[in-house]
């Protein structure tokens, strides 16, 4: 049985990559979608096994905002994508629940590692 994920991210192309990349690694794609709020109703409504978020997507939320929202209700893993690897950004991702993060570019192998090391 494969592992569930819902992937959040903004830009297309990246959105393609990421999900082929998942896919390749073993896991279904739930869904892709690009801002917060519908992230939080696909989060309520799949109840996926991870979430791969990037911080930076479109609405009134970014990633950050988005994951404690969702952490209102769940304890899904969450790994944030982000092209931003400042200190700044990346303790408030820590603060926001995030078991890990990857930065952009992402690899194939490094993503299906830290999926695999979360969802086991």
């Amino acid at each position: 049985m494969s592992k569930k994920l819902l992937l959040v991210e903004d830009d297309e192309i990246i959105a393609f990559l990421h999900r082929h990349f998942a896919e390749k690694c073993g896991f279904e794609v739930l869904d892709t979608v690009d801002n917060g709020k519908a992230a939080i109703e696909d989060a309520h409504k799949y109840k996926p096994d991870a979430v791969l978020m990037d911080i930076r997507i479109n609405g009134e939320m970014d990633g950050i905002e988005t994951a404690l929202k969702i952490r209102e209700f769940s304890d899904t893993p969450i790994i944030f994508l982000t092209g931003n690897s400042d200190e700044n950004t990346l303790s408030r991702a820590q603060q926001a629940g995030s078991i890990g993060y990857l930065v952009k570019p992402v690899k194939h192998a490094d993503l299906c590692a830290m999926l695999a090391q979360f969802t086991s």
